[in-house]
């Protein structure tokens, strides 16, 4: 979603999921890290107009 204050400059929302599919990694041979889950961003823009 975008939202604009005024013509050059808005907010950003952005929502996703992530799903972390399982495999073997050679460099984390005794760790494991799930990524799986809910993502959030929020951001602003700028434009530059001509």
């Amino acid at each position: 979603m975008q939202w604009n204050f005024i013509k050059s400059l808005g907010a950003n929302l952005g929502v996703g999921y992530n799903a972390e599919i399982p495999g073997k990694s050679s460099e984390m041979r005794d760790s494991k890290i799930d990524w799986t889950g809910l993502r959030v961003g929020l951001g602003l823009s700028y434009k530059f107009i001509n």
